[in-house]
């Protein structure tokens, strides 16, 4: 279907299904193609030309332990049942590895090595080395390459 047509279909159910509050209501709409939000012409299969609310979940088909958590100014990013990364304004914090897992943290260089790794494990940080031999373990290669 032209995507154009489908948006002017779109508009045309909304009009025909709004209560009396002005809000659209159905049980369930089954569409092939692609959707456009505000967009005449999706790019995608849901294209949203616009800002989108949420209450507090948004998840990863098919993966339930999987999501983004919004909360009042709190925001958690986990995967797996584990907590990657969260923001908590009232602690005043961004928590990586939220879930105390053995999940260690690299920063990476853009030539693809690793800067600053964390041993969630072992409790030990490197810069320099993925391998940290004791609680901070800092290599300096040189121009030689010795360290």
């Amino acid at each position: 279907m032209n995507p154009k047509r489908l948006y002017n279909e779109i508009n045309t159910l909304k009009r025909k299904t709004k209560n009396l509050d002005g809000d659209i209501f159905s049980s369930n709409i089954t569409i092939t193609g692609d959707v456009g939000i505000g967009t005449a012409s999706p790019d995608y299969e849901l294209d949203v030309a616009g800002d989108i609310g949420i209450d507090e979940y948004l998840y990863h088909n098919g993966d339930a332990d999987t999501y983004i958590r919004f909360q009042n100014n709190n925001v958690n990013m986990v995967a797996g049942g584990k907590s990657a990364i969260k923001l908590d304004t009232s602690t005043g914090k961004i928590q990586i590895n939220n879930t105390n897992e053995n999940l260690d943290v690299q920063i990476m260089a853009d030539d693809g090595n690793v800067i600053l790794h964390t041993d969630a494990g072992t409790n030990r940080v490197g810069i320099g080395t993925v391998a940290p031999e004791a609680y901070l373990d800092i290599r300096n290669t040189v121009d030689d390459g010795t360290t």
